[in-house]
């Protein structure tokens, strides 16, 4: 009975904060309520009130059942385009070169130890159904594709790659040690990386003083 109490709490906690959410989202987005859009909102506040008392369904189910209402009345609001452009406003990236963002077309250096990273960052309030969500990614929400299919490394130094994953998102780090004078390392980034770190080449050369 306790488990039910927290599980109902919970829920009615997550579907007010995406109520909150939708909000603010439709405000930012300028989007004037006329007599037809005040109807949709009432529609969608009692839909909120039927989905509190749906005590017979898992959290999981509430959720999917609530993403796919919440998507069908932003799909009122908004046309394609505005979703994939608050879609992709959810993430964030960077790529750097020793904790130092990477920009240049050829990067001179003496350092004889580097490490490239690429992070990936989401939003940590979810404010869109996770269909949607997904597609504002480097990926697009391609199974078939991946964050570190995103930069291409050529070079006859060895490297080391590993990733690490937290709750603030993910990163794909790249690590080279002891370089020698005359080593060059070659990046290319994926033209969907490169959108998104809003940079001018998508070819990045790096060579060893």
């Amino acid at each position: 009975m306790k488990n039910n109490k927290t599980s109902r709490k919970n829920i009615l906690i997550v579907i007010v904060s995406i109520s909150l959410a939708l909000n603010v989202l439709l405000i930012g987005q300028n989007v004037k309520v006329n007599a037809q859009n005040e109807l949709i909102i009432k529609d969608y506040a009692q839909k909120q009130e039927e989905l509190k008392h749906k005590l017979t369904a898992t959290d999981k189910d509430l959720e999917k059942i609530f993403d796919n209402y919440y998507l069908e009345k932003l799909q009122k609001f908004m046309d394609v385009n505005d979703l994939m452009f608050l879609s992709q406003r959810q993430w964030n990236y960077a790529f750097t070169m020793n904790g130092i963002g990477v920009g240049e077309r050829t990067i001179y250096t003496k350092e004889r130890n580097l490490k490239f990273v690429l992070a990936e960052f989401k939003n940590a309030e979810k404010i869109l159904p996770l269909d949607i969500l997904t597609k504002g990614s480097v990926t697009g929400g391609d199974p078939n594709d991946s964050l570190e299919a995103q930069v291409n490394i050529k070079s006859l130094a060895k490297y080391n790659k590993y990733e690490e994953n937290s709750e603030q998102g993910t990163r794909i780090c790249y690590e080279f040690k002891d370089l020698k004078p005359g080593t060059i390392i070659t990046l290319k980034l994926s033209e969907a990386l490169k959108y998104r770190l809003n940079l001018q080449e998508s070819l990045i050369e790096i060579i060893i003083r």
